[in-house]
């Protein structure tokens, strides 16, 4: 198959080389990152999309493993068994996700509980805009939802871009095109709520 010898090539272990690049880079420019990769566990052939935090520091301080596959995840990937992650942080508690996890009200409860900023990795295929969605997901849940997109074409797939920085009451506070490689910047306000989990 494939797709899963693909998987295969670029799994990495956590720690690996990947995280161990943007770790220097987190440490560097003294932030909060989050990433998406594919992740293995060591002598095992069972392959995960995943996402990482890093903290300031360059330490891990959350890995979430998709939960909701869709398509051609199926094909290479085991659905994570972890339950949904938030991380208490100076900025609040930031929440991690992927893609398809979006589509699913047990996320946007739990964002709704336990998050401040969502932090969404995604690739997102659909022929319309993802930003109706994700605006309806910031404001049910009164999140700054911070997405991340892929865009482009790969093999038979076509991205659909939009990354967006997204305010529960002022909607979309910045955003990038469908096709373009961008960086988008705002500054959201800062939560202070004590750990609950």
């Amino acid at each position: 198959m494939a797709i899963k010898k693909n998987a295969a090539v670029l799994a990495e272990t956590v720690p690996g080389p990947t995280i161990e690049k943007f770790a220097n880079l987190a440490l560097r420019l003294q932030c909060w990152l989050a990433f998406g990769l594919i992740t293995r566990s060591k002598g095992f052939s069972h392959f995960h999309n995943s996402q990482v935090l890093l903290s300031p520091t360059g330490d891990i301080a959350a890995k979430y493993d998709k939960r909701n596959l869709y398509g051609p995840d199926w094909k290479w990937a085991e659905p994570g068994k972890n339950q949904y992650i938030s991380v208490q942080t100076e900025f609040g508690r930031i929440g991690l996700g992927i893609c398809y996890d979006i589509n699913f009200s047990e996320l946007w409860d739990f964002l709704a509980k336990w998050v401040d900023i969502f932090a969404f990795s995604t690739n997102w295929v659909d022929d319309s805009s993802p930003l109706p969605l994700w605006q309806a997901v910031s404001r049910y849940a009164g999140v700054h939802l911070v997405a991340a997109n892929n865009w482009g074409r790969e093999q038979s797939v076509n991205f659909t871009g939009e990354s967006a920085i997204i305010s529960p009451d002022r909607g979309i506070l910045a955003a990038c095109g469908a096709e373009t490689d961008a960086v988008i910047v705002y500054e959201i306000p800062v939560f202070s709520h004590p750990l609950q989990l």
